[in-house]
């Protein structure tokens, strides 16, 4: 009894969180309210608060199933710790990253750059539940990684660098920060118009493959 009492919370929560995330869908997620959560779901608004004691924490578990539905496919140490050729192996990382982008942005982008600004715009909500939100270690682990990867293959002969190796993994975790916030940008409709005015032919294939060919030059002798 006590696993089945279990599994009926946790899919009650879900269903919730389900509920707010479709609300996101049709508004900003500053605008919304427990009161919308409340009406998409269909459940009293006592009973929502025997799961979530406020809006944030719904926000929180919106985030947090987020963090962990976007560490998907290959993994990251896989691919680094192939016997394939250093440029081969980088190849890779970046149709790892390509696809990594392709899904954050496609189902959660907007709506975790919406929710993050909310809380950084009010301090005080956002230390309330900061120690509840997962950390995204995908990009933790890709900057050591990364990092590390490049310093094996400039010591080993493989790689020699134009520029000194921080520069580089600066210039790529930057560059990632940058795709994910223009992917952010240009899902939203009424943002996209204007973009392309201003930038003709940016879309994720374009970004990974210049960045791509960019930190190749920059770690090949010729």
């Amino acid at each position: 009894m006590p696993k089945v009492n279990e599994k009926y919370f946790v899919d009650k929560k879900n269903h919730i969180i389900d509920a707010a995330f479709r609300v996101c869908m049709k508004k900003p997620a500053y605008s919304v309210t427990m009161r919308d959560v409340v009406r998409e779901c269909e459940i009293s608004q006592g009973g929502i608060y025997r799961y979530f004691s406020d809006i944030d924490e719904i926000f929180v578990a919106m985030l947090n199933r987020y963090n962990d539905e976007i560490n998907f496919g290959l993994d990251l140490q896989d691919i680094f710790q192939t016997k394939d050729e250093p440029i081969a192996v980088l190849q890779k990382i970046f149709a790892y990253m390509r696809s990594y982008f392709a899904k954050t942005s496609a189902h959660y982008g907007v709506l975790a750059y919406e929710i993050n600004a909310i809380f950084l715009s009010d301090p005080e909500r956002g230390i309330k539940i900061s120690h509840c939100i997962k950390s995204n270690k995908i990009n933790e682990d890709f900057s050591k990684m990364l990092i590390q990867f490049i310093r094996d293959n400039v010591e080993n002969g493989k790689f020699k660098p134009k520029i000194t190796i921080e520069k580089i993994a600066i210039l790529i975790v930057l560059s990632f920060q940058g795709i994910e916030r223009t992917l952010t940008f240009l899902s939203k409709s009424e943002a996209r118009a204007e973009y392309e005015k201003l930038a003709d032919g940016i879309n994720l294939e374009n970004m990974i493959q210049t960045l791509e060919e960019t930190i190749v030059c920059l770690l090949s002798e010729h």
